[in-house]
């Protein structure tokens, strides 16, 4: 069925029996998953998901990189007090609570 401007796809909110009662044997009538045989263009969905995929991927490593920094700055600082002579009195248990101050 092609439209007067040219356009060979219609997009119709009715029951399915009466579009395909009035358009009879001269159209396809796609319901469902099918509506997605009428869009011509699958490599935009494949773009699409790959590039989710970079994303999730690199906001993953991300993740990850900071983490294992976080995790070695918090092990480092108590041997940076120390070697400055601070006593393990002088260092307390969490360098990042709020209780402990600047040093």
């Amino acid at each position: 069925m092609t439209r007067d401007d040219g356009g060979d796809a219609v997009g119709v909110d009715a029951p399915v029996a009466e579009v395909r009662r009035v358009v009879g044997g001269r159209a396809l009538v796609l319901t469902g998953d099918d509506r997605r045989r009428a869009d011509p263009v699958t490599e935009r969905d494949a773009e699409a998901l790959l590039t989710a995929n970079v994303l999730l991927g690199t906001a993953g490593e991300l993740t990850v990189f900071v983490s294992v920094l976080v995790v070695a700055v918090r092990r480092r600082s108590p041997a940076v007090g120390r070697s400055r002579g601070h006593g393990p009195r002088a260092w307390p248990d969490n360098a990042f609570s709020p209780s402990s101050g600047t040093r």
